[in-house]
């Protein structure tokens, strides 16, 4: 299961032709700052936010992901708005301990595939909440894991460049 996340610290100040500023924030507050109109625009995550979207208590501008979320189909990505730079990603997986012998790893993955299938469940503990399920094979999100993993880090890099 994976979920959109945050470009808020990564890239040059100007984006889109705008300056940012950035201001460390929990999250919760972040959301506050909209409804208050303290804060014109914050990066969000779509769990924290889903319910305020259906109700309509907050708009969202763009999803940070490489393809339109199911979630919020109506919502373009920041890649069809212009933004070229990398993508990083929130996402929620199940691991085990190294050296987990295989066969259990395909049982669990096999029972995680079959629950996570089922529509009321996937509804009720995903969709609902904001989380878009991927039931990927291990192998599959050890490959996302590493992919991440390399993103994130020149994330990471340009962000401090920027400090």
């Amino acid at each position: 299961m994976r979920a959109g996340a945050s470009l808020e610290r990564c890239g040059p100040p100007e984006w889109q032709g705008t300056v940012h500023t950035h201001i460390p924030i929990a999250e919760g507050r972040r959301a506050n700052g909209i409804f208050s109109g303290a804060t014109p625009i914050a990066f969000l995550g779509l769990a924290n936010v889903i319910s305020h979207l259906r109700a309509g208590t907050m708009t969202a501008l763009a999803i940070d992901s490489e393809h339109r979320s199911p979630l919020v189909p109506d919502v373009p990505t920041l890649r069809e708005l212009g933004y070229r730079g990398d993508i990083t990603q929130v996402y929620f997986g199940l691991v085990a301990p190294a050296g987990t012998p295989a066969p259990i790893i395909a049982r669990l993955n096999e029972e995680f595939v079959r629950i996570g299938s089922m529509p009321a469940f996937r509804s009720k503990n995903m969709i609902d909440l904001g989380l878009e399920p991927i039931l990927d094979r291990p192998a599959d999100f050890a490959r996302y894991l590493e992919e991440n993993r390399v993103v994130a880090e020149r994330v990471v890099k340009a962000a401090l460049a920027n400090y």
